[in-house]
Formats: C-alpha cells, sequence, structure tokens
C-alpha cells in the first residue's frame, strides 16, 4: 500500500555489554526490544545510552524466554565471553565455564521454538577459529547448524577497524552471521568488502580542542 511505513527490523541482544550492538542497529533504524546482560556497572552505562530499551540484568543461564517475557526478534545478537578462546589467557576453551556459556545461546534459540531469529550476529576475538586446531570452532558451527540455521565457513570472518572503518584504531574481531533456514532458502550471506584505500581519522578528529590553541600544531 502506498505510504505505508516499512516494518522496522527487531532486534534482541544477549551479553549486551554497553550496547555496541544496540548502538549499531539503532543507527540503521532497527528497533531494539531487549537486551541482556549481568555485569552491574555495564548495566549502568547500557541504561544510560539507551534509556527507552529494556534491560534485563541477568546471568544468561538463568534467562529465559518465558519467564522473562523475550519477545520473539528478527536478530540475535551475542558478544558471548572471550577469555577462554583468546590468545591473552589460558586458552582452555570449553573447559573453562565461560566457554561454554555459548550454549545457552542455543537454548534460548530453541525456547523461541517456531519464533526463533530469523538471524544471528555473534561477536568474538579472532582466535575462536583456530582455538584447539579449529575443533572449537567446529563444536560451535555444528551446534548453530543443528539449531536449524545455514552456518558455513564462509559466515565467520576476521574484520579489522582499520579495514572496514576509518577509525584510528587496531582492533580485529571474528564475526558470525547465522541465516535461519526456515527464512532463507539458501546462504547468501556476504560479508562487506575491506575500504579500497582507506583514509584514517586523526585521534584529533574524535577530540573536542582547539588543536592550534592547545599547540599541538
Amino acid at each position: 500500500m502506498s505510504g505505508t511505513k516499512p516494518v522496522p527490523i527487531t532486534v534482541g541482544c544477549l551479553f549486551a555489554a554497553i550496547g555496541g550492538f544496540a548502538k549499531a542497529f539503532q543507527q540503521i533504524g532497527a528497533s531494539v526490544l531487549w537486551a541482556s546482560e549481568k555485569d552491574q556497572f555495564a548495566i549502568q552505562t547500557f541504561r544510560l545510552n539507551f534509556p527507552s530499551i529494556r534491560c534485563i540484568e541477568k546471568d544468561v543461564q538463568s534467562l529465559s524466554v518465558h519467564g522473562d517475557h523475550l519477545e520473539p526478534v528478527d536478530i540475535l545478537t551475542a558478544g558471548f565471553p572471550c577469555q577462554p578462546f583468546s590468545v591473552a589467557g589460558e586458552k582452555l576453551g570449553f573447559k573453562d565455564e565461560r566457554g561454554n556459556l555459548f550454549r545457552e545461546i542455543i537454548r534460548l534459540i530453541r525456547e523461541f521454538g517456531a519464533n526463533k531469529p530469523k538471524m544471528l550476529l555473534l561477536e568474538n576475538v579472532r582466535n575462536l577459529k583456530s582455538h584447539d586446531r579449529g575443533r572449537t570452532f567446529k563444536t560451535i558451527q555444528a551446534e548453530i547448524q543443528k539449531a536449524g540455521y545455514w552456518f558455513t565457513d564462509k559466515n565467520a570472518e576476521i574484520m579489522h577497524t582499520a579495514w572496514h572503518t576509518n577509525i584510528p584504531q587496531n582492533r580485529e574481531r571474528l564475526f558470525m552471521v547465522a541465516l535461519s533456514c526456515d527464512h532463507f532458502r539458501s546462504n547468501t550471506f556476504e560479508f562487506p568488502e575491506k575500504f579500497p584505500e582507506l583514509r584514517l581519522r586523526t585521534v584529533f578528529d574524535y577530540l573536542d580542542l582547539d588543536k592550534k590553541a592547545e599547540g599541538w600544531y
């Protein structure tokens, strides 16, 4: 019908932290319906940043779709704990209790039943892809596939702020995108190409300073 406004994409955020994913999706016009985070200080920051988003302060292991009235969403995001997979830690993987919190994402997806998210957007350290000679990632891949999603090797890519943004920062993270087999006939997702000859902005571009008055140049 002419003049009808498009229905916004709906988003739910697990392991929401201070709201990186929430901010990104709001900027493209999506509606973030709820978020979950257990860290009390992250929660305080999230609520200050996003007063209109329902934020549940609870350990993901005690979170439930029905008990916490989680509305079905189009996209579920989750930056699940990275310490068990990081080269900076002991690299215990699934032997670390935090490493198994990924399985809570799968549990909640199954609780949604027929209303499960159409898409998953997950994020972790780059070493997750090669941890334990790739066996850790293969386990995660298999769990996502069994939950009813297209998720092959091409659905996980290491992205770098210096390749895809003009932010003066070196930060590499593994992003994983899974598409529901119920909503997508095939696995058509592709990650964006690197920006060609990208000019990085300087740190000064982000500071509220009179550079000449302060004697920077």
